[in-house]
C-alpha cells in the first residue's frame, strides 16, 4: 500500500492515512524482526559455501587449531615413525645398496621368480665356470661336470 510522501502544512491528515502508516510500521517491524541479528553464529556444518574470515578460524600449534600458511610445520622436513611408510610413498631410487643393512634381504624376503639373468651384473656370470650335465664327460677341462650316468 503506498503511503502519501507529499505532504504539505495544512494537509488534513484523516483515519484512512493514518491506518495505512501504522500499518506500514507494522510491517517494518515484522520484517526487521525477522532478519538475524548483525552478530549471529552458526553450526559449522550448517555452512555449505562461501569464505570464512580467518579470525573467525581457531588457529595456532595446538590441539583443536588449524595451522596456517605461514606455519613451519607445512614446510619442515621430518623423519616418519616406524612402520609408517609404504612401499608406494618412497620415491624411485630411493633406496640404494649403502642404505640397506647387510644381510637385511634374505632368500625368504625375495619373491619367487624374481631374481632373473637380467637383474644379475654380466660379470658374474662371466667370471663363473660353465656347468655341464651329461653321461659323457666333456672334453673342456674348464667346465664343471655333473655325471649323470
Amino acid at each position: 500500500m503506498p503511503v502519501k510522501n507529499d505532504w504539505q502544512n495544512g494537509d488534513y491528515v484523516d483515519a484512512d492515512a493514518m491506518n495505512d502508516v501504522a500499518d506500514l510500521l507494522n510491517e517494518v517491524e515484522e520484517d526487521v524482526a525477522a532478519k538475524a541479528d548483525a552478530v549471529h553464529t552458526h553450526a559449522a556444518g550448517d555452512i555449505t559455501s562461501g569464505q570464512l574470515d580467518i579470525s573467525v578460524i581457531p588457529t595456532g600449534t595446538t590441539a583443536m587449531t588449524v595451522c596456517i600458511g605461514n606455519d613451519s610445520r607445512l614446510s619442515d622436513t621430518r623423519t616418519p615413525t616406524d612402520n609408517t611408510v609404504s612401499a608406494a610413498k618412497i620415491q624411485d631410487g630411493a633406496v640404494t645398496e649403502a642404505k640397506i643393512a647387510s644381510n637385511a634381504v634374505t632368500t625368504a624376503k625375495i619373491g619367487d621368480g624374481q631374481v632373473t639373468l637380467a637383474k644379475i651384473a654380466a660379470a658374474v656370470w662371466t667370471d663363473r665356470p660353465k656347468v655341464i650335465v651329461s653321461a659323457t664327460a666333456p672334453a673342456d677341462t674348464s667346465v664343471i661336470w655333473v655325471d649323470i650316468s
